[in-house]
């Protein structure tokens, strides 16, 4: 569960450690960091990967937001690669700040809280071919009453035309309604889960992501804003999702 954290917890935890300037998170090789070990209070604070060359790729603000960024760094052992191709990385982002980042199609993508959706699509439901209904299976029906006798015959009070089914064990398999003894397919006999037996399934209504190649982004409220550089309002960047909907509609 993703849990976001103000400013003021922040500057707590790291002032509650040993060093006032940098304290790990014990998870994943991370650490909390001021900028500088000089900054003045108020300042901005970091969450750095130590194994990928202390990249700081969520830095905390004291209007509590968020800046993400990925790209492409070096690791501790000497190697290169793209910080936000680690599934922990994605991870951490969602778990600190709420913003959902994933990969799809070898493109990193990243999904706000309540995002535009696509338009609704109602059609046949592909699972059980608009039928309402999959198929299931049928287990034998076991009894556990058998025995042996002191001849080592085998017997069951309850069934006494059964047989021994396993050599060591006191069960025999009885005769289902389908008039077999193991378990076995049959058709069309459970209600489909994936339209909940209504052979009709929505196909559309789903959440539009944004592709992000790993500059900066400003986050809060799990929600993307940008900055004005005039004014330093945040606004919301409702703007590339109405025109990506426009685009998918049209």
């Amino acid at each position: 569960m993703y849990r976001i954290h103000t400013y003021d917890y922040w500057s707590d935890y790291l002032a509650g450690g040993r060093k006032k300037y940098l304290r790990p998170l014990y998870e994943y090789g991370l650490t909390i960091n001021k900028e500088n070990k000089w900054q003045p209070a108020g300042g901005d604070l970091q969450i750095k990967a130590s194994w990928a060359g202390n990249y700081p790729f969520i830095t905390v603000h004291n209007d509590d937001s968020f800046t993400l960024q990925g790209e492409r760094v070096t690791t501790h052992w000497g190697g290169s690669f793209d910080i936000l191709r680690s599934q922990g990385v994605r991870y951490r982002i969602w778990k600190y700040t709420g913003i959902e980042v994933f990969q799809r199609n070898f493109q990193i993508k990243v999904l706000e809280a309540y995002p535009a959706r696509t338009p609704t699509k109602i059609q046949g439901c592909r699972k059980c071919s608009q039928t309402g209904k999959v198929d299931g299976w049928c287990n034998g029906i076991m009894c556990y009453n058998g025995g042996r006798d002191d001849k080592g015959v085998f017997s069951c009070r309850e069934h006494p035309s059964a047989t021994q089914s396993s050599q060591y064990r006191a069960w025999h398999y009885l005769e289902c309604e389908h008039g077999l003894y193991n378990s076995h397919q049959v058709k069309r006999i459970n209600h489909c889960y994936s339209c909940g037996g209504t052979g009709k399934r929505d196909y559309g209504n789903k959440p539009i992501s944004l592709l992000w190649d790993g500059s900066p982004l400003r986050v809060k409220d799990r929600k993307i804003v940008t900055i004005n550089p005039l004014t330093q309002v945040t606004m919301p960047a409702m703007s590339d999702l109405e025109r990506m909907v426009q685009q998918y509609a049209g």
